[in-house]
């Protein structure tokens, strides 16, 4: 009698599969974990431990949005450009739930703890009219500092009850329910489903972002934290933390460049006029107009830069100090204010490079 060889193979592989002892597919590695911190992360990272200082991107540091955001007031401009561009590249990608929010109201005993173990909200260093609302960068996920040369962020956006955001790959975005005592929820997240590479945080603040049941804010030095707490642990969730560097906004007057009185022959003073909200740049080297963009490192504090400087071009007088004027500029690395209406900007190495004094700029009527 004939046997096919289908009948003869698949006998072959049963008892094989007999006598073959049972094994894991997967192995449990522990190099893959993402190490925790002992404490909570209060103190600025140094530029050591961040292996390099971060250098501008190209596009200045704007961060782009998904689609189905809503734009808080203030963004920063050029977003609906790159808005546009990651809605096309993630146009095969539709965005999804991240994790379903089946999450019950907290009960008495877990209200209690939240409340326990909150860091006090009110901070004598805080101004009076502080508010979340706006563009966060995420500091830190359950004790692990974030790196990497793209930040992820939230933005809350208050009016619409709306946040969204990046974590380090993909956007997300979702409602925004604050309470009372400070009380915060962050429901119904959705993600894009872009895949990434080497982005070890991207898990991470995803959960932690639904665990979130109130916040605290502290200021230490140039730079204002908000940490997310989940209400069943001391150390925060996520930690996030934003530059105060709002002092710089409005115009002007440039006094010394490089030590010396900056003194033009025309009498028509070099100024500039900053926008941190909008991360833009304008003023005069005292001859030609200029153009320019901001880039706050995150890892700095005091942190300015200017880059892309463009001018018009003008000629300039043979005493003109504009090329030292331009050079400078680009070599400005901090700024610090000294009294309430003078700053000095300073280069890498804490060489004095402009003091700046406020102009007062006529009220409306």
């Amino acid at each position: 009698m004939k046997v096919s060889n289908s009948i003869l193979a698949f006998a072959g592989a049963a008892a094989l599969m007999a006598v073959t002892p049972s094994c894991s597919l997967f192995k449990g590695s522990s190099d893959n974990k993402v190490a925790g911190s002992s404490g909570q992360i209060t103190s600025q990272r140094t530029t050591e431990s961040s292996g390099k200082t971060l250098t501008p991107p190209k596009n200045g540091g704007a961060k782009t949005t998904p689609s189905t955001a809503t734009e808080p007031k203030g963004v920063k401009k050029g977003r609906a450009e790159a808005s546009a561009s990651a809605a096309k590249d993630n146009k095969k990608t539709p965005a999804v739930p991240a994790q379903a929010d089946n999450r019950r109201p907290l009960t008495e005993e877990q209200a209690a703890a939240t409340a326990a173990n909150r860091t006090p909200v009110y901070n004598p260093n805080l101004d009076k009219d502080f508010t979340i609302e706006g563009e966060w960068t995420i500091y830190s996920v359950r004790g692990n500092v974030v790196t990497g040369e793209e930040r992820p962020y939230i933005t809350f956006d208050l009016a619409a009850k709306r946040f969204y955001g990046n974590n380090g790959c993909n956007y997300i975005n979702g409602d925004l329910v604050e309470g009372a005592d400070h009380a915060l929820r962050l429901d119904n997240m959705i993600s894009t489903l872009k895949m990434c590479q080497d982005t070890q945080f991207e898990y991470l603040i995803n959960l932690a972002v639904s665990d979130v049941t109130s916040y605290s804010a502290r200021v230490e030095g140039p730079i204002t934290f908000l940490d997310l707490l989940d209400g069943k642990s001391t150390q925060p969730v996520l930690v996030l933390r934003r530059h105060n560097m709002d002092f710089l906004n409005g115009a002007w007057k440039v006094d010394t460049l490089n030590g010396t009185p900056l003194v033009t022959s025309d009498g028509d003073p070099a100024s500039l006029t900053i926008n941190i909200t909008d991360l833009q740049l304008h003023g005069t080297t005292g001859c030609n107009l200029l153009n320019g963009r901001i880039f706050i490192d995150p890892d700095k504090k005091h942190s300015l830069q200017f880059v892309d400087v463009a001018t018009t071009r003008m000629m300039c007088p043979p005493d003109s100090r504009e090329t030292e004027f331009l050079l400078a500029l680009e070599s400005v690395e901090s700024a610090k204010p000294t009294s309430l209406d003078t700053v000095e900007l300073t280069s890498p190495d804490g060489k004095q490079l402009f003091t700046l004094t406020r102009i007062q700029l006529p009220a409306d009527n």
